[in-house]
């Protein structure tokens, strides 16, 4: 026998935020690695009687997949059953991440002159490919049912990552003046990179039915998924800083931060509840 199949599923975006100022702390740093001096380095934020300031970090993350499955039964007997699945799944996964600084000058010839730093790191994926996989049940008694499926889809994965920063000025007295390039985003690796590659994505899941009613089924099941090879957004950090590119001669030395390209691994994994009823 055959059947159609279709699935879709969405993760809510998940968001999380990191806040520090000179409110909750004497000392606060963004840490880099200066390859002018060829050391650790960090810029000051928040320093007695030097800076006072605040950061704020802010990451988002989507997720969503659909497949299109032709189902064909292999094998069903003695209350077991094994189907082959096979069809076309998209995915897409998209990532930001932000990173906005404001410090203020205490003391020296810049006394009162404000500095607005601003970082943005944007990754989005897309995902299609040929799927496989096989779909089984087996019922050892008229109560419990147990489903378990496993796939794997093959194809193409397109990476895009667009990174941007910028840098305000305000003086104590005069006009502000933005300037390209913030600390971790600088004239070096801004811009919008894509690139094309190889992929997998591989489900597993399980279910346990149990019947309560008889026409009313409880279910719990467990469902983990692996996406190989997407770009996520902190990976497109490079923490070596050149900062000659910042002075008037231009860049002198490595060109860093670097346009990374890196690619990793998503994964993610959930529990579901679930009542089914028969009629």
């Amino acid at each position: 026998t055959y059947a159609l199949e279709g699935v879709y599923l969405s993760l809510e975006e998940e968001s999380a935020s990191f806040n520090a100022s000179s409110d909750e702390f004497n000392i606060l740093s963004r840490p880099f690695y200066n390859v002018t001096n060829d050391r650790q380095d960090a810029r000051r934020l928040v320093f007695p009687n030097e800076t006072t300031g605040s950061l704020q970090i802010d990451t988002d993350t989507r997720f969503q997949t659909v497949e299109l499955l032709l189902r064909r039964n292999l094998s069903q007997r003695c209350g077991a059953r094994i189907d082959l699945l096979l069809g076309y799944r998209f995915a897409e996964l998209e990532e930001r991440l932000r990173i906005d600084e404001a410090t203020r000058v205490l003391s020296g010839v810049n006394a009162g002159t404000t500095f607005d730093l601003y970082d943005r790191f944007d990754t989005s994926n897309s995902f299609h490919g040929f799927e496989i996989g096989l779909a089984g049940t087996h019922c050892p008694d008229p109560l419990w049912t147990f489903d378990w499926r496993a796939k794997v889809a093959l194809g193409s994965n397109n990476s895009e990552a667009d990174i941007f920063g910028e840098t305000t000025q305000t003086p104590n007295a005069g006009a502000a003046v933005t300037s390209e390039g913030g600390l971790l985003a600088l004239p070096t690796n801004i811009g919008t990179f894509s690139d094309d590659s190889f992929g997998t994505i591989t489900e597993l899941g399980v279910t346990l039915k149990r019947r309560v009613f008889s026409r009313l089924d409880v279910s719990f099941g467990y469902s983990f998924l692996l996406w190989t090879h997407v770009a996520r957004a902190s990976d497109q950090i490079d923490v070596g800083i050149n900062q000659t590119q910042l002075l008037p001669g231009g860049l002198n030395g490595d060109a860093r931060p670097a346009v990374t390209q890196r690619t990793s691994d998503f994964w993610t994994q959930g529990l579901r509840v679930g009542l089914e009823s028969h009629f």
